[in-house]
This record gives C-alpha cells, sequence and structure tokens, in this order.
C-alpha cells in the first residue's frame, strides 16, 4: 500500500468519525484532494473510487441523521432550551 494511500485512508477515517452537521462541508474537499491526488500521480484509479466511496457514503449516512425529523427536533428544543436560558438571565439581571 502507497503511503500515499495510508495518508488519504487516515484523512477518510477522520473524516468517519465528525458526528456535526457543519462537518458535512469535509467530506466535498477530501474528495477534490483524492482526484487532485490522481492527478498528480500519487493515486490510482482504484484507489480513488475506494476512498471518494467511503466519502461518499458517510455523505450520505449524515444527510440522512440531519435530514430526520428526530434530528430537527432535538434542533429545535436545544435552541428553545438556549433562548429560555438567555431570556432568564436577562430577567436576573438588576
Amino acid at each position: 500500500m502507497s503511503s500515499h494511500l495510508n495518508h488519504y485512508l487516515r484523512l477518510v477515517k477522520v473524516l468517519e468519525q465528525l458526528k456535526r452537521e457543519g462537518d458535512l462541508e469535509m467530506g466535498p474537499k477530501l474528495m477534490n484532494r483524492i482526484i487532485d491526488a490522481q492527478l498528480h500521480g500519487e493515486l490510482t484509479p482504484e484507489e480513488v473510487l475506494q476512498l471518494t466511496g467511503r466519502i461518499h457514503l458517510w455523505l450520505e449516512e449524515r444527510e440522512r441523521q440531519f435530514s430526520s425529523q428526530e434530528f430537527q427536533m432535538k434542533k429545535l428544543l436545544r435552541a428553545m432550551e438556549r433562548d429560555d436560558k438567555r431570556l432568564n438571565r436577562i430577567k436576573k439581571k438588576p
């Protein structure tokens, strides 16, 4: 296994550990870097397919999670709790 493949494989593994909604933008950026690596002769087409396939699966899983009603409801409840806490702090100020 080439050192370039190992490097990008480690990056994909780190990406797969990310859980926040804002992390979704990292997937396409990493895919672009992997494709650039192929253009520079660092990765073979098969390696690129393997890596981008894993990224694509991660993106699909995250998008499914973030678009689910359960996630949206939790997000709404957290926002309401933050607003309640903020209002309580404002009321407590002299």
